[in-house]
């Protein structure tokens, strides 16, 4: 098994603050106004938490010494699809405009 292989897929979601004008994810979390807004805003929000174990899965040394991270350790997908939702629903608000 690929050490940490799950968690490279949840990195990039983190990395998307600049689509939303943002620099960093912690303020895309806290200002944005989410097109679900209470219940999106809160599963990015607890993205937040994830950020240390996907951070540690891109730097940490492969050693056979090192715990594995699996799926278990990953967030909920309907966390995740809160924040990949977001960027289609402005284009879809953006499009809609004359």
């Amino acid at each position: 098994m690929l050490w940490g292989g799950p968690a490279y897929t949840e990195r990039p979601p983190l990395s998307l603050p600049p689509v939303f004008g943002y620099k960093e994810y912690k303020h895309l979390a806290s200002q944005h106004v989410f097109a679900v807004r209470g219940t999106d805003g809160a599963h990015v929000t607890k993205l937040l938490d994830f950020r240390d174990i996907a951070d540690d899965v891109l730097h940490r040394p492969i050693s056979r010494s090192v715990p594995v991270i699996q799926m278990g350790d990953l967030p909920e997908p309907a966390r995740l699809n809160a924040i990949l939702q977001e960027p289609v629903a402005i284009l879809r608000k953006s499009a809609a405009m004359p």
